[in-house]
């Protein structure tokens, strides 16, 4: 018999199967810095570092691969 908390995990991976993102930003916090991953991305990343420029913040996009 399962437990609750397998029950829950249960529930919440049906859940993100049955609502996979169309886009995702993942943000992950450096040293000095922030690393942005965009996946099944319209080009959100670079909208993000347009925005964090206006607040005087440096962003680059490192990498970009058309095949998403």
């Amino acid at each position: 018999m399962a437990t609750e908390a397998q029950q829950d995990a249960g529930r919440w991976q049906a859940r993100l199967a049955a609502e996979r993102p169309r886009r995702l930003l993942e943000v992950a916090l450096r040293d000095g810095g922030l690393d942005i991953m965009e996946h099944y991305g319209d080009g959100d990343a670079e909208r993000l570092v347009q925005a964090l420029a206006r607040f005087g913040l440096k962003a680059e996009l490192l990498f970009h691969s058309p095949c998403g």
